[in-house]
């Protein structure tokens, strides 16, 4: 009805409906407050699509008392009237043509550039209208621009409910920057150069929460510690707007999105107890999984799984576990403490980027080299081995680990030494199985001495870089 009339008649009765629209929108009684914002929603949803065919004058006329109006409307909403006003943006936008709304485009970018308030519900009903533009897709490329640049700033907001908008009005516009068969984007920047910057804040952001254990990134920590909270807001929005991405986008994968990959994987270990947040975040990763991915994303994922298998900095905790296990009191149990080092030999995957790993593991094997069970001094020969031919030396002339590899093997010759000594004090015939059960201080010998050359063994056949001078100072022993 409304839209038939401004249609048809224009401006005429336009000063009559505005006094009319200030009345309903200040309506004091409260049972009435709902009722008179649907009619007032209704009443300018009317006057907007009947302007379709209006003059240039005609129109900055309408527009020049309305946008005070629906200002004014914006800042002062609440739960019951929301809806009404979102609906009304919705009505004035779907299947329309923008560069004819380019009124309307522009108020709903004055929302967008409007300044942050305190108000988390004011805050959260902007984020909600501003929506209503993905009813044009990716025909407004300079609209969704703008849309990055206030929106980053709001990405660690202290309230859930404007995060949740956030992160929604985030994944249309990402849903929008449309690859065109010339391989062009819709809009410059495109999407991945946005990505770029969440993947150097989210790598921030995960270095934060990880100084506090999982256990105490809780609601009371978050509360008090405000850098922690704002990092943990950060990540749970992003994980929000992947998720919502693959929901809403025609075009959800990209190469910003599988970069984003490494991150996802690294995020579950600051979860923490929320369940719902450890939910999202195994969504999300699912998502890429089952998503069609052409020969040159498939290439991208392959090297960012590639990444989360041999990242150090991503498997912290798995590296953790890993060194309470070297550092774990020798048990008699020969089997587990067999099965303990053949767990601590995948560190290799690693290779020289954890020097300081591979130093604990001189410091805790040297202890076991003469022990009495063969399989658990073939275990131990085989991770020493890694560990030494792990000691790189770079181009400067400098050892990845301090001390390096010469130190320790220093300490091994004297040790060999000794236990050559012992061992020559018995004639080579006598030296049995018998023998060593009943002679402890030779049998430790023996088994020192073993140990050693299936090390030497070990490097030779493991290591690319296996000849150091250690080594090589370790061949008249051999001998």
């Amino acid at each position: 009805m409304f839209k038939g009339l401004f249609r048809n008649f224009g401006l005429a009765f336009f000063d009559n409906f505005i006094e009319q629209l200030n009345e309903l929108v200040h309506e004091k009684i409260t049972k009435k407050q709902e009722s008179s914002h649907r009619v007032a929603a209704q009443l300018v949803a009317g006057m907007i699509c009947g302007s379709k065919n209006w003059t240039l004058e005609m129109l900055n006329e309408l527009w020049e008392k309305l946008t005070p109006f629906l200002t004014e409307v914006c800042n002062n909403l609440n739960s019951e009237v929301l809806s009404h006003w979102n609906a009304c943006f919705f009505y004035i936008i779907v299947n329309k043509d923008p560069r004819r709304m380019f009124r309307v485009i522009h108020f709903l970018c004055t929302l967008i550039n409007a300044k942050s308030t305190l108000n988390t519900f004011n805050e959260s009903a902007r984020w909600h209208l501003i929506r209503n533009l993905d009813k044009f897709h990716w025909r407004i490329p300079s609209v969704w621009c703008e849309v990055y640049k206030h929106i980053a700033e709001l990405l660690d907001h202290s309230s859930l409910s404007v995060r949740t908008r956030i992160a929604y009005v985030l994944a249309l516009s990402m849903s929008h920057d449309v690859t065109f068969f010339n391989n062009q984007s819709t809009r410059q920047p495109n999407i991945n150069i946005f990505l770029d910057t969440i993947s150097e804040r989210l790598n921030q952001a995960i270095e934060i929460c990880e100084r506090l254990p999982i256990n105490l990134i809780s609601d009371q920590i978050l509360e008090t510690d405000l850098e922690t909270q704002k990092a943990f807001n950060f990540i749970e929005t992003v994980v929000l707007t992947n998720s919502d991405i693959f929901y809403y986008s025609q075009q959800p994968i990209k190469n910003g999105i599988i970069r984003l990959f490494p991150f996802l994987c690294e995020i579950k270990s600051i979860a923490g107890c929320d369940e719902n947040f450890k939910t999202r975040l195994t969504a999300s990763r699912q998502c890429v999984g089952i998503s069609y991915l052409n020969l040159s994303f498939l290439n991208t994922f392959v090297q960012q799984l590639s990444q989360i298998n041999k990242d150090p900095r991503r498997m912290f905790r798995v590296i953790h576990f890993l060194c309470t296990l070297i550092n774990t009191k020798s048990t008699s149990n020969t089997f587990n403490e067999s099965a303990r080092w053949c767990l601590i030999r995948n560190l290799d995957e690693f290779h020289w980027r954890i020097p300081s790993v591979w130093c604990e593991v001189y410091k805790h094997i040297a202890e076991l080299l003469d022990h009495s069970s063969l399989s658990v001094r073939t275990r131990i020969a085989y991770v020493l081995a890694l560990s030494m031919s792990h000691d790189v030396t770079l181009l400067d002339g400098q050892s990845t680990r301090q001390p390096n590899i010469n130190v320790f093997l220093d300490t091994i010759f004297e040790r060999l030494n000794q236990a050559i000594e012992i061992c020559e004090r018995s004639p080579i015939n006598l030296i049995s199985d018998q023998i060593l059960e009943t002679d402890l201080e030779t049998q430790k010998a023996f088994n020192f001495i073993e140990t050693v050359v299936m090390t030497n063994f070990y490097i030779f056949d493991s290591s690319q870089q296996p000849i150091k001078n250690g080594i090589i100072r370790l061949f008249p022993f051999v001998c």
